[in-house]
């Protein structure tokens, strides 16, 4: 009876606050841009690698920010025989296996 109750008076309350907008419209004020980074902390665009699927059609994410990360380390022929080279899902102890296989220190 208890839970019927809760449940009740849970729902009664959703309903009550349904459909409470305001009557007029919400006035929002814009943010001033973000100052510039310093010291910059991200890649540039044009250095930005997007994910990729590969012949499994599953998205390449891990290994898509590897190749950002080998891309700041200044590593690009590594980014990018890492990136001509592994795609689709990866896993932890695989993904630690190929990097100890290419001699890549993640410690």
């Amino acid at each position: 009876m208890k839970g019927f109750l809760r449940a009740f008076i849970a729902a009664g309350l959703l309903l009550f606050a349904t459909g409470c907008l305001p009557d007029h419209p919400v006035q929002v004020k814009p943010l001033p841009a973000p100052p510039a980074e310093q010291p910059v902390a991200n890649l540039p665009t044009q250095l930005h690698q997007r994910n990729w699927t590969g012949r499994l059609n599953q998205g390449s994410c891990v290994h898509a920010s590897l190749v950002n990360h080998l891309r700041w380390l200044n590593e690009y022929e590594l980014g990018e025989r890492w990136r001509a080279t592994y795609s689709d899902g990866e896993w932890d102890s695989r993904l630690r296996s190929r990097l100890d296989a290419a001699d890549i220190d993640y410690s």
